[in-house]
C-alpha cells in the first residue's frame, strides 16, 4: 500500500511540474486515464504517455498510450514493468523483470521497442539491478 501511494504522489508531482510547460507550448492538454493507470511521463512531441497499471494484487505493469490513436497498450501481462520516460517514437524506458543467463530472474533497466524489453548494459561491479527513468527524444 504504501508502494501504491508513494508512486501516486510522484506521478502527481510529476503532472503538476510539467504541466506549465505545456502551457507554454500554446496547448493546455487533459489526460484522463483509465481507473489503475499512472501517467509517468509524455513524449516531447506530444504523441506518445507512458506510465504504470497496478492491479488489485498489487503486481505493476508499464504501459504505453499513443494520444493520437487513443490505444493503450500493456508492456509485460505476466512480469513485473514500470515505464517512466518515452520518446518521440514511442520507445519506452523503465525496468522490467528478466532472467539473466541462469539466474534467477531480477529487475533490470530496460527499454521496450519492437514489442518486448531489451535490458540495458549494466556497469561493472556490484550493480545488479536499476530503473531508467529518462531516455533521449
Amino acid at each position: 500500500m504504501i508502494k501504491r501511494q508513494t508512486l501516486r504522489i510522484l506521478l502527481a508531482i510529476l503532472f503538476v511540474v510539467g504541466t506549465p510547460l505545456t502551457m507554454l507550448a500554446g496547448k493546455n492538454i487533459v489526460l484522463k486515464t483509465q481507473e489503475e493507470y499512472y501517467l509517468a511521463s509524455i513524449s516531447p512531441n506530444g504523441e506518445w504517455a507512458c506510465g504504470m497499471y497496478i492491479d488489485y494484487s498489487d503486481n505493476t505493469f508499464g504501459f504505453r498510450w499513443n494520444l493520437i490513436t487513443d490505444k493503450v497498450e500493456l508492456l509485460s501481462t505476466i512480469d513485473h514493468s514500470e515505464a517512466w520516460g518515452i520518446s518521440n517514437e514511442g520507445v519506452v524506458a523503465g525496468n522490467a523483470t528478466m532472467s539473466i543467463g541462469d539466474r534467477a530472474p531480477q529487475t533490470v533497466p530496460a527499454y521496450y521497442k519492437d514489442g518486448k524489453w531489451h535490458m540495458l548494459e549494466m556497469p561493472e561491479g556490484n550493480i545488479s539491478e536499476g530503473i531508467a527513468y529518462a531516455i533521449t527524444p
